[in-house]
């Protein structure tokens, strides 16, 4: 064995590995833990190999993941619907974009204490989410049920029969900033979370509780 050769071929291997690394694009994202850090975390592996570093960063607030962004703290979050991230707009006098759709979580009501909507008696306490956008949500689901009569649904959204369709107001979306939104790293990101891996991920893992929107 010839050791000054086989250093040699280590030694440049090595360098290719390493301007392998360093060319790769690190791309941050915040998120809450499910599904969309599980999601993220999924396709994370593929979008190394094609040179995107995903740092995924995990929040269990609504509020830090849009701040992270607009303040270029990080690149992307993915946890809200557009209804939600217009109001945030709005209110906080941001212009953080959509960049594409990924998923809807099925809007529902629960109880542990009836097993039917049909026992539900006349001045039951029903628990409904604060803010505005998915609390219009709640309100829909519960005329849609008969259980209340809204005086004007049109204030809520325009688009009640389809509200929990995967074409609804309520999908999931990748957001980011205008200046970065079509970034190289930002459409390969997009493209992985579009992908058939990730819909039968999503179809496997949630069994339903949530649904691909593409």
């Amino acid at each position: 064995m010839n050791l000054k050769k086989t250093f040699v071929a280590l030694a440049a291997a090595a360098v290719t590995t390493f301007s392998v690394s360093a060319s790769a694009e690190e791309l941050s994202v915040a998120a809450t833990p499910v599904p969309h850090a599980e999601i993220l975390e999924f396709i994370k592996p593929k979008l190394a190999k094609e040179g995107v570093d995903l740092d995924i960063k995990v929040f269990t607030d609504y509020i830090q993941p849009n701040i992270q962004v607009a303040q270029k703290r990080m690149d992307a979050n993915y946890f809200q619907h557009q209804p939600y991230l217009d109001e945030f707009n709005e209110g906080r006098g941001t212009n953080l974009v959509a960049v594409t759709g990924v998923h809807v979580e099925p809007f529902g009501a629960y109880s542990s204490k009836i097993d039917s909507l049909d026992d539900l008696k006349d001045g039951a306490v029903v628990a409904i989410p604060n803010d505005p956008t998915n609390g219009g949500r709640a309100l829909l689901l519960l005329q849609k049920a008969g259980l209340i009569k809204l005086k004007d649904a049109s204030k809520i959204t325009k688009d009640a029969l389809v509200i929990e369709g995967s074409d609804s107001p309520y999908v999931n979306i990748l957001v980011a900033r205008p200046d970065n939104k079509d970034s190289e790293a930002m459409q390969k990101l997009a493209a992985a979370l579009h992908s058939d891996a990730v819909k039968q991920f999503i179809l496997d893992k949630y069994k339903g509780a949530v649904v691909p929107a593409f």
